[in-house]
């Protein structure tokens, strides 16, 4: 059995439905929500700016990390000026997405978060 969506209940309930009224706002009803699930998100440009902002402080990290033995979280803001005005939550979130992507590896040393690029 297929999951039920609401298109699919529409779609039922226009096939097995009789009056022209009901079944017109049903089509209508039916068509509005293809439309909407069809819908591409645009990025809002306080979004857009977001995505700058994070991309350059990536850029950062990766200049701080080239050629340098694995640092912590501190090690890493305190080693660029540019980091004067990250907090350190940013810069943690933006390292572990990061690490996600494989741009950066983390290991453990003496019980600290090192890490180093990939």
């Amino acid at each position: 059995m297929t999951k039920m969506t609401y298109v699919d209940a529409l779609n039922f309930a226009i096939a097995n439905l009789s009056d022209d009224a009901v079944v017109e706002k049903l089509t209508a009803l039916r068509d509005a929500t293809i439309k909407r699930n069809t819908k591409t998100d645009k990025i809002t440009p306080k979004e857009q700016a977001k995505i700058d902002a994070d991309t350059a402080i990536k850029q950062i990290v990766r200049e701080v990390l080239t050629g340098a033995e694995p640092m912590t979280v501190t090690q890493i803001k305190d080693a660029h000026e540019g980091f004067a005005e990250v907090k350190t939550q940013k810069l943690s979130a933006i390292i572990r997405k990061m690490m996600m992507d494989g741009e950066v590896l983390r290991t453990e040393v003496k019980h600290k978060a090192v890490f180093a690029l990939a």
